[in-house]
């Protein structure tokens, strides 16, 4: 039996609606009952985990902003934070200006966002949460101002217009102090060195004295990839890239399908 269970949200956890079937949140429900600890790891910022968390009823560290920040998001208490260096934020931040890249720059307090598609997203689901699952969001692009004023975990920069999108390395070559790596198509994700989800969570089992093959990790994409080589069992959705599928133990059904639940039931036996 494993003694950790953890998730990665979007493509995994959640359907395409960004939501939680009832199947999956019973599944995760039977593993808390086996005993198994039940962690996220996402490359959101943990203030936009708070509403799924209370849904599964789990009240510990999330593995946020692909493991830059750990931290419980309702208490605040940190377990471990990385922040991206000021002048890099700057620097970032004045290219999306330049060339017109849509970014989400995550702190521990907000987001700081361009006004975009996504932002508006959460700008509406704000009027649909619970009070302490509602997140800050500024609308700025002023690169002095962010960097000055906050600390920065993260910065997600989305661009759909492939050759744009392609673009981008290269003109990200004079940043450092970074890791860079695709969460999802047109989504990059730009985070301090040395950051990976992989990273947070074998910090974060050691805390818990778990060794990696008591530990069972779902996820969909590029950014899961070292997390789930770590863990002692890995498991995607249909919905997950061919990188991911190529190193997974066992490939579930979709993820509009509650392909968690189907992997906990069919491939765990809980």
């Amino acid at each position: 039996m494993y003694k950790l269970a953890v998730f990665d949200l979007d493509g995994t956890l959640l359907n395409d609606q960004h939501e939680i079937s009832n199947e999956n949140i019973e599944a995760l429900e039977r593993l808390k009952q086996n005993g198994c600890k039940v962690a996220i790891a996402t490359g959101r910022t943990d203030l936009l985990v708070k509403e799924y968390a209370k849904k599964i009823k789990i009240n510990g560290p999330v593995i946020a902003c692909n493991g830059a920040l750990v931290r419980n998001p309702f208490t605040k208490e940190e377990v471990f934070k990385r922040i991206i260096p000021q002048s890099e934020v700057k620097k970032i931040i004045d290219i999306c200006k330049k060339d017109d890249h849509m970014f989400m720059a995550y702190s521990k307090e907000c987001i700081l966002s361009t006004q975009n598609y996504r932002a508006k997203y959460y700008e509406e689901r704000n009027k649909k949460l619970d009070l302490d699952c509602k997140v800050k969001i500024i609308i700025t692009d002023d690169a002095k101002y962010i960097s000055s004023n906050f600390e920065i975990n993260k910065i997600l920069i989305i661009e759909n217009n492939e050759e744009k999108y392609n673009e981008l390395p290269q003109k990200l070559q004079g940043v450092s102090g970074v890791t860079i790596c695709q969460s999802s198509t047109g989504f990059m994700d730009i985070m301090p060195k040395g950051t990976s989800k992989k990273n947070a969570l074998e910090m974060l089992a050691k805390s818990e004295n778990i060794s990696r093959s008591e530990i069972v990790a779902f996820g969909d994409n590029y950014n899961d990839i070292e997390m789930l080589e770590y863990a002692g069992c890995a498991i995607t959705t249909e919905n997950g890239v061919d990188s991911v599928k190529e190193i997974v133990d066992y490939i579930s059904i979709d993820n509009n399908k509650s392909g968690v639940a189907y992997a906990i039931k069919n491939h765990l036996g809980i």
